[in-house]
């Protein structure tokens, strides 16, 4: 188990997602906690989940499509969504 800052984690991610998401006329939007929260979770395999959900939402997503990774803590926890908003740019 890792202690980690969660917002860090998931900018980190969605800015790894720019150059293919640009590709294809994607926008990525990011609303995480201003505050500082920390997780006590693998790290690795949190960055794994939340990469694979955009990753597939992009691949399976119509050219100019808008995502969004949602974070917001919990009592018992974080809740992460991620959203696909087809046609946003079309």
């Amino acid at each position: 188990m890792d202690e980690f800052e969660a917002a860090e984690l998931f900018v980190e991610i969605a800015r790894s997602y720019s150059p293919i998401l640009a590709s294809k006329r994607q926008r990525l939007a990011r609303r995480v906690p201003e505050e500082t929260v920390w997780v006590r979770a693998d790290r690795t395999r949190i960055g794994q989940i939340v990469s694979n959900l955009i990753s597939n939402s992009s691949k399976y997503s119509p050219e100019g499509s808008a995502i969004e990774l949602e974070v917001q803590e919990r009592s018992d926890g974080l809740e992460v969504v991620v959203r696909i908003m087809a046609s946003a740019f079309r």
